[in-house]
């Protein structure tokens, strides 16, 4: 079974104050990626691959889970190409996936996070920050498999204020 964790970036600061690639995370922002790191642990979900968008708040929450899981991924990048990325560009990064890959944890942006969580599945869900929505599939080549629109299926939505 091949695993997409698509986690949207904990809550930031307002724009106001912050250019918006240099936005950090709130107490709030710091807790929800917490919950999340977590909520995969308790789950066995330990991504052993990870991408993360380069700015502030989606690299302070992958330091967040990193650090709640004790996470060692074989395959780690941190993309200025993920900064508010899109379906397109999501799929052009994960095709540097290493196939042996099995559990990928993609930190990024809305609304391409929710926009691909439609596409692969057919099931339209809002991320709301510091949520997540697992998506799975059979086992194949990463090429391959994200090839597949609509034909991933959704597994579950996390987040601190989720109940279901």
């Amino acid at each position: 079974m091949k695993t997409i964790i698509l986690l949207r970036h904990g809550e930031a600061e307002s724009p106001g104050k912050f250019e918006d690639h240099e936005r950090p995370l709130t107490a709030r922002g710091h807790s929800q990626a917490q919950f999340i790191g977590q909520a995969l642990q308790s789950r066995g979900l330990i991504p052993d691959g990870v991408i993360v968008s380069d700015a502030k708040r989606t690299v302070e929450t992958y330091k967040n889970v990193k650090d709640v899981m004790e996470l060692n991924p074989r395959q780690e990048v941190v993309s200025s190409r993920f900064y508010l990325a899109g379906v397109d560009r999501i799929f052009e990064e994960m095709a540097a996936i290493e196939d042996d890959i099995n559990t990928v944890l993609l930190i990024g942006h809305n609304p391409g996070w929710s926009e691909a969580i439609g596409v692969y599945t057919g099931e339209y869900e809002s991320l709301g920050t510091g949520e997540a929505g697992l998506m799975n599939i059979e086992q194949g080549p990463w090429l391959e498999l994200l090839g597949r629109s609509y034909q991933w299926q959704l597994k579950e939505k996390l987040g601190a204020s989720i109940t279901r």
